[in-house]
């Protein structure tokens, strides 16, 4: 993948603790990607729950990841949101052929309706 301009948009949906060592803050990480859909300024692509259900699937603990893969209507990158109820999450730039290669799996009897 070639370097890219840093986008305001997506790449600062990405929030950290305020602590050290740094890591992601679930939560408000999630959040400003909700936030950024609902003002149409990003689109969820494909996921394996709705974006609004992640937290909650996550704390259930019955499946091991949930990902979404987002698009950025302002600068059109792909951006993958992984969660692992056994590791961190993970918030990265991909390529967009990503989506089709990810092992989809049908999680829908796992929502937390």
């Amino acid at each position: 993948m070639e370097k890219s301009q840093p986008c305001d948009c997506c790449e600062s949906a990405l929030i950290y603790n305020n602590e050290y060592p740094e890591y992601i803050n679930i939560k408000a990480t999630n959040d400003e990607l909700i936030k950024r859909c609902n003002a149409g300024k990003m689109h969820v692509i494909r996921g394996d729950c709705p974006l609004e259900m992640m937290l909650s699937l996550l704390e259930a603990d019955t499946v091991y990841t949930i990902v979404q893969f987002l698009h950025c209507n302002v600068c059109g990158k792909t951006i993958f949101w992984g969660l692992c109820i056994r590791g961190d999450p993970i918030f990265k730039i991909v390529e967009r052929y990503e989506v089709e290669q990810w092992r989809w799996t049908d999680k829908s009897k796992y929502w937390i309706k």
